[in-house]
């Protein structure tokens, strides 16, 4: 079964307008998540593509150059705003200082991530059967996996269904998630680092996700990182799911999971 890994970095100014993460800490990371060995679509600005290029074999790497207006939930951003800057919105949701309650590019990025995973597929450049979303941080959490060695190994996977990593919070709150309370919560119960499915179940996550944001977000004038979505995706279909609780102290070991 052949895999290939999605990834994008955008520069949103996140050290100035969210956590204070600077651009160059994640260039770092992103140095070390391109040298994976494995086939690669990466969604890119125009000042990125020689820092990839350098680190990425055309045999094996699609590039994409987007500018920030072009992302996949790009036509969302302004609904954002709108509603995480509203006193209703500050009222109802816990722990308003995280970066989706106030960067409205945050949350666009992050959703985007199920966008990009559709135009690969839709391009598919390496007859690909199965396809992952991986950040571009991601290497943070890479430990010492040998970066001359393949991955992931196809083994571990399954076309028909959906891989993610849960937590502790995911025992804590399922099977009864109380979605209405959920979506103002501050708890992931699933790690949007690294996911993935084969190409015709990831387009079904995709019309998925879309409807979750709008039904249980948009229109309840809510607005909650991507995590959050794809735990009510969790509890609403539970049968896609290969959900994995690797419960070793690391913040991902789905990583070393599929590396074995």
């Amino acid at each position: 079964m052949k895999t290939e890994i999605v990834t994008a970095l955008f520069d949103i100014n996140r050290d100035t307008n969210g956590d204070g993460r600077k651009m160059s800490q994640y260039l770092e990371w992103f140095d070390i998540t391109l040298k994976l060995k494995t086939n690669m679509s990466v969604f890119i600005e125009e000042d990125l593509l020689d820092f990839v290029k350098e680190r990425r074999d055309e045999s094996n790497t699609k590039i994409y150059i987007q500018k920030l207006s072009d992302l996949p939930f790009y036509n969302w951003k302004t609904k954002i705003d709108e509603i995480i800057n509203s006193d209703f919105f500050k009222s109802k949701m816990t722990d308003i200082n995280r970066i989706e309650c106030k960067t409205p590019m945050y949350n666009v990025v992050q959703y985007s991530k199920f966008g990009w995973i559709k135009n690969a597929i839709l391009d598919n450049k390496f007859d690909s059967d199965y396809f992952m979303w991986m950040d571009a941080g991601c290497s943070r959490f890479f430990g010492s996996f040998d970066l001359n060695q393949n991955w992931p190994n196809p083994k571990k996977l399954k076309k028909d269904k959906f891989i993610i990593q849960g937590n502790q919070n995911t025992l804590k709150y399922f099977p009864n998630l109380d979605i209405e309370k959920y979506i103002w919560d501050n708890n992931c119960t699933t790690v949007g680092t690294l996911f993935g499915g084969g190409k015709d179940l990831m387009l079904r996550i995709y019309d998925e996700i879309n409807m979750i944001f709008e039904k249980y977000m948009i229109d309840k004038d809510c607005v909650n990182n991507e995590q959050f979505a794809l735990s009510i995706l969790f509890e609403l279909y539970p049968e896609i799911f290969d959900l994995k609780i690797i419960l070793d102290g690391t913040h991902l070991p789905l990583f070393n999971y599929l590396g074995k």
